[in-house]
């Protein structure tokens, strides 16, 4: 078999890049190409790995996505006597109005909240207590 170059493998990564494959896809392909040649080179048809000296592409986080202003205030705007529904609305309020994240919602107590002092102390990322001030409803 004819030795394959690291500078074909990087052309062929572009070419994918040009017709619109994601980094994640290309990467995946690359690893795929990685496991190819090892299988190549242990049974004698190569010598060396072309793609060691390759890169993977970087691959972007994904943020999620926000809702804006307007489909919160119908979440909101909901009414109903029904207890859950209540609760659900209070929760997204609180949410909403606070910056929570859900982890800390769901380790809310009672006992956490200050209605007076309109504070919440919450349990935050890294397992460090911190108050919340709640916002005036409007």
């Amino acid at each position: 078999m004819e030795e394959v170059e690291s500078s074909s493998v990087r052309w062929m990564l572009s070419q994918s890049h040009k017709q619109g494959l994601s980094a994640k896809s290309i990467g995946l392909r690359l690893v795929a190409l990685r496991q190819w040649f090892v299988y190549l080179i242990k049974i004698g048809r190569m010598s060396a790995n072309p793609t060691l000296g390759v890169k993977s592409p970087k691959v972007g986080k994904h943020l999620p996505k926000n809702i804006d202003a307007e489909q919160v205030g119908q979440l909101l705007a909901i009414e109903s006597d029904e207890p859950s529904d209540i609760r659900d609305i209070a929760m997204m309020e609180l949410m909403y109005s606070s910056g929570l994240r859900l982890s800390e919602l769901q380790g809310l107590d009672l006992g956490d909240m200050d209605l007076s002092a309109r504070e919440v102390r919450v349990q935050g990322k890294v397992a460090k207590s911190e108050l919340c001030r709640l916002a005036r409803k409007r």
